[in-house]
């Protein structure tokens, strides 16, 4: 489960209290790190720091120059119960190649697919459900995902994927 005790003392609720219209409400499962999903060398994860973000200061930064293969991101912690739906809220960004001489971003850019994953967590060979969607624009859209988990029941991780000789900002 998502909280133990100290949690709901932390946040001055109990176990009743409906933390989903709480404006700071984040869903509930831990917030661990992000990272690079293993075996693509040719990808990279990182924080930008006062560029290219949204909300906040930073922003997520994932850039596959593969030539073949897909590269994703991915977050351990979310706690799933068999029978339940998961949503997945967040902001996404193509991220325009941006050689040193440019000094306007495009709005548009040609469009690739992006794919949301839930898998056991740490094993990324057989999703538990997964999405796929286009995204096309170097501006940030919101994205929104609802997962329904027929059969599993654990730990799993959250992953982002984008295809070859793509760059994506979260």
């Amino acid at each position: 489960p998502a909280y133990r005790g100290p949690h709901w003392w932390w946040l001055n609720r109990t176990e009743k209290d409906d933390l989903a219209e709480e404006p700071w409400w984040h869903s509930g499962y831990e917030e661990n790190e992000w990272y690079l999903v293993p075996g693509n060398p040719d990808a990279e994860w990182r924080h930008n720091r006062c560029l290219m973000f949204s909300h906040g200061l930073q922003a997520g930064y994932v850039e596959n120059k593969s030539e073949g293969k897909w590269a994703g991101f991915a977050q351990d912690g979310v706690y799933l119960k068999r029978g339940e739906s998961y949503t997945f809220r967040g902001l996404m960004q193509a991220a325009p190649p941006l050689p040193p001489d440019v000094k306007c971003i495009p709005l548009k850019g040609p469009s690739f697919e992006v794919r949301v994953a839930l898998y056991p967590e740490g094993e990324f060979t057989d999703p538990i459900r997964s999405k796929t969607f286009q995204i096309e624009e170097y501006v940030y859209r919101p994205f929104s995902c609802t997962f329904e988990n027929v059969g599993f029941e654990g730990r799993a991780t959250f992953s982002v994927w984008i295809p070859p000789g793509k760059a994506l900002n979260v």
